[in-house]
């Protein structure tokens, strides 16, 4: 019998992000950030991460896909 397992790695750099979940510690983290607002929301997470004030990881396989449309095409996108 197959087991598929869900591994997961060290993020870098966000560009677009579908789909997220954060700890309590995090959520305070990016609305500290937000505090006035300056940040839009996918730059935000890209500006913490890559600064090191929040740890990302990545899931292998995917376990998030977003439709999105351009130019009238359906393009399925993933993280």
């Amino acid at each position: 019998m197959r087991q598929d397992h869900v591994r997961t790695a060290l993020a870098g750099h966000h560009e677009c992000p579908h789909a997220y979940a954060v700890t309590r510690a995090a959520a305070e983290t990016m609305v500290t950030a937000q505090t006035p607002l300056q940040f839009v929301a996918d730059h935000l997470l890209a500006e913490l991460i890559t600064s090191r004030r929040l740890n990302a990881f990545l899931t292998r396989p995917m376990v998030s896909w977003q439709l999105s449309l351009s130019d009238d095409n359906a393009i399925a996108t993933s993280i």
